[in-house]
């Protein structure tokens, strides 16, 4: 049972004799001397005759981890099924009895074979034979048949089992072990509903889960009053089941009292309970009972009203709307702080608007109450549809404030200059809630035109709220036009004006807003909170513009104060060019102590590999602990920066030398294991002598010399692989073949160097796992 079934039939009989596999010719003589191959009445078929029969199909595939059972050609098996059939129902039953229990022996070949034969009685040609196989495989079912054989001959009566099978079968319903599958192959034959009906009452358990789940796949509508009775079923798993059988029947009378039992639920039942009411109310919409569906998604409106059970008031709105097909469900909606549900309802209107819902929500505004208004905006917003603008804009003048704010927002999506400037006009006179709408409008507005008029406005207002709210506009549309107008506000005398400002700058500066941003941070006396504004700008800056910024940043450098130099080093380091390389190299050796600590732990932390280079020569020149240690790491980061195999080699080979401490060496060591090749070997070897790292060397030495001995294989895997495809090509074959001889010369030379050094290793570590590992390459070496 552990092979895998094919029932493609591939024409491998005849193919697979030269295997061992007994010929077409040779099974039919065998099947005449066993007795299976007789004219006229068949006799009973022993079962060591049957037996025999199956063992001339031929073996499964050593492929994988199971292997793979390919069957002769379809007419070769057409004749073993016929030959079986003419032993009538006792060979069928013989074949049944040749499955055995998992874990018990093989039978993937008898149960290919009688799965076959399931199959071909099952055309329509077969029509004889079909009601023999089914009264065999049913005669197996009971009695002293191991539960996992019956299982699969109920499998098997899926395919070809009737409803005049089905009084029969529905006895296993009662079997712990067998209910669930006698259930499914009864779903399979349809029209069983009664069947299960009848076996409900007694059922209990896990049997009892499965006859309601099939009552509710077959939609059985006598079934709903024992259902529902169910649904105060003491087990969980029973409630739930009747709840799901009840929502895939569509049976309107079982609403309340599902929904009762999802009110009065907790957790996970309350979640599942109410996913039925929905299955149920869909089910009787497409029955189009839609006055019972709105019932329904109305109560479930009304009461699921917690923010983790959105999901439900969501599906409650599409099915309100697609009950009633009515706006006030929509604008319902729409009037919730949910942005998920008001989502919801926004396509849902679109759907019930159709292509021509503009003129219709316009004439919906001019009639609206005031409470609806809002709502109604939000959805001619979501349109996008440039008509509308005229109708928006004149609901900028609303009295009720919210309505003012749904139509900017509505303007905001559709976009354009009027809009631009109709919200700007708002926001000029605003304040508070209106003013954050406002500046939330034009941040998000569609199109290009609102950064000019944006710009233009920062320049000209004298507010400082309004002023700080348009750059958070300028910043939030990344409007590099108007980095000049983030500049002038950077003179403000308001502070709150002079941070905006900075935020902005550091989205939107250019080149030239640099050297004003470097003054007002090297001038600026606000340590708590100007200070870390304008470095944070000069970095954001940095980060987009690079060398354009770091000019400007190593230039203020000179005379800066300790604190000053130490911001402009770490803009530095967010620019990460050559130019800011190069200056922050030069820091390292600053005279003051705090610049130029600043000025290594920047360049430990250098993004590009051009950073190595001068790592390893402060690690090498350093007498600082912690500097060095930091050079160190900062090398072994930059190694997996796309740095070539020699590359990383002469940086691993400077660090050992550099190391000062074992930790430092263990880094080394960590990453050399890594490189699989003779240079990190030789590296690593001395290492094995230090106390303080030998046990870690040790290790690298086992874990690199099995990679290499493991590539060297394969190199001459893959040559010898060569030689075989090019045997019709004496040109080919003898450059393959000077491949072998390389592979194999290199795998020799590769040897000499390992072997000594392993079998040292393997003596002086006390790890077992090293020495047992050392040892097993050294077998492979040897084999080699």
């Amino acid at each position: 049972m552990s092979r895998i079934l094919s029932t493609q039939h591939t024409g491998l009989w005849t193919s697979l004799a030269g295997k061992g596999v007994v010929c077409l010719a040779a099974a039919v003589a065998f099947l005449a001397g066993a007795g299976l191959l007789c004219a006229g009445e068949a006799p009973a078929a022993p079962p060591a005759g049957l037996a025999a029969l199956i063992a001339t199909l031929p073996e499964a595939d050593n492929q994988g981890r199971d292997g793979r059972f390919t069957g002769p050609d379809l007419e070769t098996m057409k004749k073993i099924y016929d030959e079986i059939t003419k032993g009538g129902k006792q060979n069928v039953a013989a074949l049944v009895g040749m499955l055995v229990e998992p874990g018990k022996g093989e039978d993937y070949k008898t149960r290919y074979v009688l799965h076959g034969l399931v199959t071909y009685a099952n055309r329509t040609e077969n029509e004889e034979i079909r009601p023999m196989v089914r009264e065999a495989l049913l005669s197996t079912l009971g009695g002293a048949t191991p539960k996992a054989v019956q299982k699969y001959v109920l499998e098997e009566l899926k395919h070809i089992g009737s409803k005049a099978e089905a009084e029969q079968i529905s006895r296993c319903l009662a079997d712990d072990d067998l209910c669930e599958f006698a259930a499914q192959t009864l779903v399979a034959i349809r029209d069983t509903a009664d069947l299960f009906g009848k076996a409900l009452p007694a059922a209990g358990g896990k049997n009892k889960v499965t006859i309601i789940q099939a009552l509710g796949v077959l939609r059985d509508v006598k079934a709903a009053d024992e259902l529902k009775k169910a649904l105060s079923d003491a087990e969980t798993s029973v409630r739930l089941a009747a709840a799901e059988a009840l929502a895939n029947i569509g049976e309107g009378s079982a609403a309340n009292a599902i929904l009762t039992a999802a009110d009065g639920a907790k957790d996970f039942e309350r979640i599942k309970l109410t996913e039925a009411a929905l299955r149920l109310a869909d089910r009787l919409l497409e029955s189009d009972k839609k006055a019972d569906a709105e019932r329904i998604f109305r109560k479930l409106w009304d009461t699921r009203t917690a923010r983790e059970e959105r999901q439900v008031r969501c599906a409650a709105v599409q099915g309100l709307v697609s009950a009633r097909g009515e706006m006030a469900d929509i604008l319902a909606a729409m009037k919730t702080n949910d942005p998920q549900i008001r989502a919801v309802a926004i396509r849902a209107a679109m759907t019930l608007l159709g292509d021509d819902g503009t003129p219709k929500l316009v004439a919906a505004l001019a009639k609206a109450a005031p409470t609806d208004r809002a709502a109604l905006l939000g959805i001619l917003g979501a349109r996008r549809d440039p008509a509308a603008l005229p109708t928006i804009l004149d609901f900028f003048k609303d009295p009720d404030q919210e309505v003012r704010i749904a139509a900017m927002q509505a303007a905001s999506a559709i976009g354009g200059a009027d809009p631009a400037g109709s919200v700007l006009a708002l926001l000029a006179k605003a304040s508070g809630k209106e003013l954050e709408a406002a500046a939330e409008a034009l941040s998000v507005m569609r199109g290009n035109e609102a950064n000019a008029l944006v710009g233009a406005a920062v320049k000209q207002s004298t507010d400082a709220a309004i002023r700080s709210a348009l750059l958070g506009v300028l910043a939030a549309r990344r409007a590099e036009d108007q980095a000049d107008a983030a500049l002038v506000a950077l003179a403000d005398n308001n502070k709150a004006v002079r941070l905006a400002a900075l935020k902005a700058l550091g989205v939107i500066a250019g080149d030239a807003q640099v050297p004003a941003m470097v003054k007002l941070f090297k001038e600026t006396t606000d340590k708590e909170e100007e200070f870390p504004a304008a470095e944070s700008a000069l970095t954001g800056t940095a980060t987009r513009k690079g060398d354009g910024c770091a000019k400007h940043l190593s230039a203020a450098l000179e005379g800066a104060p300790p604190d000053r130099a130490a911001g402009l080093i770490r803009a530095l380091g967010a620019a990460g060019t050559r130019k800011a390389l190069d200056t922050v190299v030069e820091q390292t050796k600053n005279a003051n102590a705090e610049v130029k600590d600043v000025a290594v732990h920047v360049l430990a932390e250098w993004r590009e590999k051009s950073a190595a280079a001068p790592l390893l020569e402060l690690a090498q020149g350093t007498d600082n602990q912690a500097h060095r240690t930091l050079a160190l790491r900062g090398v072994i980061r930059l190694l997996d920066r796309d740095m070539k195999e020699d590359e990383k080699l002469m940086a691993l080979e400077v660090i050992l030398k550099a190391a000062k401490n074992p930790e430092e060496k263990r880094m080394a060591l960590a990453k050399l294991q890594e490189i699989p090749s003779l240079r990190s070997f030789e590296l690593v070897t001395p290492c094995v002598n230090d106390e303080a790292v030998k046990e870690e060397a040790g290790m690298a030495l086992v874990r690199i010399a099995d990679r290499v001995v493991s590539i060297n294989a394969e190199a001459k895997r893959n040559a010898l692989q060569n030689v075989a495809k090019a045997k019709d090509d004496p040109a080919k074959e003898e450059a393959a073949k000077n491949q072998v001889k390389a592979a194999e010369e290199l795998a020799k030379s590769n040897a000499e160097a390992l072997r000594d050094t392993l079998e040292k290793a393997a003596k002086a570590t006390t790890n077992k796992d090293v020495r047992n590992n050392a040892e097993r390459i050294l077998g492979q070496i040897k084999k080699q």
